[in-house]
């Protein structure tokens, strides 16, 4: 019987070995982290695993501002994924055999890989890195179950192979015509999976400030820095535009906007005059902040950690609302509130202002303060 184990120990090891179930876990996706200007030479990361080669396509999208405000998710699109409800079964035998063949392997890798020093490790890892290959550019090919998203709107296409391992470079996309300011969307396929994303190639570019209602957009020249006038500013909630306004001489529009709590995370303004496009996703919070009230506040202690019975140093600033302008308020005294844990007042009392709007105090912690 011995020898009978041993063999089936022999070969359920040997069955481990040969069917590692994360060998294949093939996965990919690429993403810019910034703006073009006409001219600059593009980059996207690409990180992918157990994928040999991608073929990438890039599209012009003919409208940039009808694209962006009908995305659903602003920072990321494709499919529609819906999963009902989580529905967990007792585990079948084969079942609890993988899992055993799993925990097995990581046993038999953890053996093996504790023979070695962490330095060792580490600069074994350091010599395959230097082996393997970077990613290259072979010729153009196509993967014919995924058909082309537009014809009449493809830039380029190219195929580029890639290491069987992690890597993340920065690499310049291979084309070459120089691209002109526009949306452009990036799709690479391995012929099985698709992953995109967006690259913008404009002259433009736009800061915006949120307030209590209402969103201040600036347009200027990246480069030069100049104000640009007639640039178109919309703004909206999902998919649903509700303000739109043209900057003025000096490269600013202001657009009342009413805070959308169902769809505070899809905020989004986009400034476009002819080709040039620039896109902003600001926070919604400022949208309410002081929502009804005159004043603003902002208070702050000399440091960030107490100790029970230690004297706490506080100071705030106040500030009035007078349009898009915050101005220290009139002279006269507030009523300052101060709360623990438990929501009892510990600090109560009225306090003047000073003629720059600004009151300070202190207050002695107790000793069982948490």
């Amino acid at each position: 019987m011995r020898p009978r184990g041993l063999a089936l120990f022999a070969l359920l090891a040997a069955l481990v070995l040969t069917s590692n179930p994360f060998a294949r876990a093939q996965s990919f996706n690429l993403s810019t982290s910034k703006t073009f200007a006409p001219g600059d030479k593009p980059t996207i990361h690409l990180y992918t695993h157990d994928v040999d080669s991608l073929e990438f396509r890039i599209y012009r999208v003919d409208d940039p501002v009808k694209f962006v405000e009908n995305l659903k998710e602003l920072h990321s699109f494709g499919s529609d994924y819906s999963y009902g409800a989580e529905h967990i079964d007792e585990r079948t035998w084969l079942e609890k055999f993988h899992d055993w063949k799993a925990q097995l392997w990581a046993r038999i890798r953890d053996f093996f890989r504790y023979q070695f020093s962490r330095e060792a490790r580490h600069a074994m890892r350091a010599k395959q890195t230097s082996l393997s290959r970077r990613s290259r550019i072979i010729n153009e090919a196509e993967f014919a179950q995924i058909p082309i998203l537009n014809q009449r709107q493809l830039v380029a296409r190219w195929r580029q192979v890639v290491p069987a391992t992690y890597v993340s470079d920065n690499n310049d996309l291979p084309i070459q015509q120089k691209l002109e300011a526009g949306l452009y969307l990036l799709e690479a396929t391995d012929g099985h999976l698709k992953a995109y994303t967006l690259v913008m190639v404009t002259p433009m570019a736009l800061v915006t400030r949120t307030s209590n209602g209402a969103v201040l957009a600036y347009a200027t020249d990246r480069i030069s820095g100049k104000p640009l006038e007639g640039v178109k500013i919309d703004a909206g909630f999902g998919q649903k535009a509700v303000a739109s306004a043209s900057t003025d001489a000096n490269g600013v529009a202001q657009l009342p906007i009413a805070a959308d709590r169902a769809h505070e995370d899809a905020f989004w303004v986009v400034a476009s005059k002819e080709k040039d496009i620039a896109v902003s996703t600001p926070g919604t919070w400022a949208l309410t902040s002081g929502e009804g009230s005159r004043y603003a506040g902002y208070v702050y202690t000399e440091r960030p950690v107490y100790r029970p019975t230690h004297t706490v140093h506080w100071k705030a600033i106040v500030r009035e609302h007078a349009s898009n302008l915050l101005t220290p308020p009139k002279q006269g005294s507030v009523h300052v509130t101060i709360s623990d844990s438990t929501d009892k007042a510990i600090f109560d009392r009225q306090m003047t202002l000073s003629p720059t709007g600004t009151l300070s105090g202190e207050i002695d912690l107790p000793r069982d303060a948490a």
